[in-house]
Order: structure tokens, then sequence, then C-alpha cells
């Protein structure tokens, strides 16, 4: 992780961000995006006093995972109520960026003692700055953490006459409960968006013969289902950073999966999240040019994802 070290004299050794934060200057230029934006968020939570974080930053301080596709790094700020920020000259090459907005006290709360706007109100600021694609990733991070639909439409229902408030219902139409992971937000997106005409249904669950009882079945989901027989699976690097025994179990388990979904007439296609950018369109074109299935199989089951929590989060769900 980064560091924040009190503004040093050594301009060599150290990179400025405000006047009073610094950190090594090696290992910022060296750090990926999504650890530049978190240390610029403490670094502006540790700074500003009467500006309010919105945006990417807001998701971050709420612990709510963010995609930041774009590899954002500058962090957003508005003033309460109608406040005017000061001169562009003052912040424009800043790591810190004024919003012109309005933001009521309401939409105003307090984390770890850092002004913060509230989750709803992050969610519609996303979808203003960032883009549907970052509001939807957000949201559904923010329905698996325990959050409901309700919550936000309540805020748009309130705010329905504000600019962006169109942007964040459609957004809010498409969420989905039961969405794991930012990716498998990103990958639906990229294929609803890119090839409208295909059948894209995610968490498709699949009975999987045990490995262990005899006549005994799991229920096992993946990521997305294709055209009801390609599936996607997204799988990032924690899933085998283990020890050389869970790895083993863990590579053991996926071929065995493997095996009988193949079996079944389904073809597996996986990702690493950072081969989406540039692979999944191509590969899923790709692979749709080459199989045909005239009998797609039929051995899964399709969950409703946008009424409320699945049943298998038994966390959140309601019997």
């Amino acid at each position: 992780m980064l560091t924040m070290i009190r503004h040093h004299d050594d301009t060599y050794a150290y990179e400025p961000l405000t006047r009073r934060w610094s950190t090594p200057r090696l290992d910022y230029e060296q750090a990926p995006a999504h650890e530049k934006l978190d240390l610029h968020t403490r670094v502006a939570a540790a700074s500003v006093r009467t500006a309010v974080i919105t945006g990417l930053a807001a998701g971050i301080l709420h612990h709510i995972p963010i995609l930041n596709h774009a590899n954002q790094v500058v962090v957003h700020l508005t003033l309460p109520g109608r406040q005017q920020p000061p001169p562009r000259s003052q912040w424009e090459n800043s790591i810190l960026r004024y919003r012109y907005a309005v933001l009521p006290d309401t939409d105003i709360c307090l984390i770890g003692g850092n002004r913060v706007t509230t989750l709803a109100r992050t969610f519609t600021d996303i979808c203003t700055i960032n883009g549907e694609l970052e509001g939807l990733a957000f949201l559904e991070a923010a329905l698996h953490m325990g959050h409901s639909k309700q919550e936000f439409q309540a805020y748009i229902d309130r705010n329905d006459h504000r600019w962006g408030m169109a942007r964040a219902q459609k957004v809010l139409d498409q969420a989905l409960y039961g969405i794991e992971s930012v990716y498998e937000t990103y990958a639906r997106y990229i294929i609803t968006t890119m090839l409208p005409a295909l059948q894209v249904d995610p968490q498709a669950i699949i009975p999987i013969p045990s490995r262990w009882y005899y006549d005994g079945f799991s229920r096992r989901r993946v990521d997305l289902l294709i055209e009801r027989f390609i599936i996607i699976e997204i799988d990032g690097r924690i899933k085998y950073q283990q020890s050389q025994d869970k790895l083993i179990e863990v590579l053991s388990d996926q071929m065995y999966r493997e095996k009988h979904l193949i079996r079944h007439g389904y073809h597996v296609l996986r990702f690493a999240p950072w081969e989406l950018r540039t692979l999944l369109i191509p590969t899923l074109t790709q692979t749709l040019g080459m199989l045909h299935c005239d009998h797609a199989p039929d051995v899964h089951q399709i969950p409703n994802l946008q009424a409320g929590h699945p049943s298998w989060d038994n966390r959140f769900a309601v019997a």
C-alpha cells in the first residue's frame, strides 16, 4: 500500500500530493491506478474540512467495491449547500477536483469523521460523473453487500427533479441482486451493449454430481450463461493465490466441474479480469461463429435476480 508522508522538501525522492502530503516517488510512479485512488482518497480525508468527498472516492470510504474502468485517480469534492468551489486555478492540476453541484445536508454523512456523500447520493453522482457502467458496478456491489433497490429508488423518487436522475433510474432498472463481483457486472454490461441480440443469464444454476457422495448433487452457479450453452467464468488472482495443497484442490474441483459441464453440452470460457477489456468480445464472437448448438442443454436453472436477494445468499434473503 502506498504511504502518506507529511510534505518533504526532497522533491526527487517524494511525490507531492498536496501542500501537506507527499508519498515516495518511485512507489507512486509504479503503482496501479486503484492504489493511487486509494491513496488520494486517504489524503483527501486527511486534508479537506468543509468539502464533501463524493464519487468513486466516496464509494471507497463506504467500503463498497468499485470498478474504476477508466483508471481514474482524481478525488471529486463537492461543497455543501450551494457554495461555489474555489477558483479553478487553485485545484485544476491537483489530485482533488471540485464539482459544481447542489449538495443538501441530507445527502451528507460521516464515515470515520470524514464528510462523505450518502450511499444513494454517491450512486447517483457516480452515474453522473463516471457513466452508467461505473454506476451499475457500484450499485450491484452495494446490493451484494446487503442494500436494497428500494433504498436507491426512494432517493431517486425524492429527487426526480434533479439533473442526472433519469440516468440513475435507467441504471437502477438494470441492476441485479446476487452479482458477486464488479467484473461480472462489467462482462455482462459489455456483452449486452456490444452484442445486444445475445441471451445473457447471470448466476445460472447447474447441478454437478458430488465428488464425495454417491448419487449426490451440488448446485453450482456460473458467472454468465450465454445463449444457454456458453459459460463464462471470471477468475481473479486471489482464487489461485493459495497454499500448494489448497491450490491443487481448487484446480481439481475446477477440472471436475468443467468435465461435467462439457458432458452436458456446455462450452466453458474462462477469463481473468484484466483480459475482459480486450479478449471477451472477440473470443465470444469467434466461439459463437465456430460452435452451433441445435439442442441447448436444459439442466440449468435461471434465478430471478430482479426482485431481491437470492436464496443462496442467506445473509440477506427473505423467506
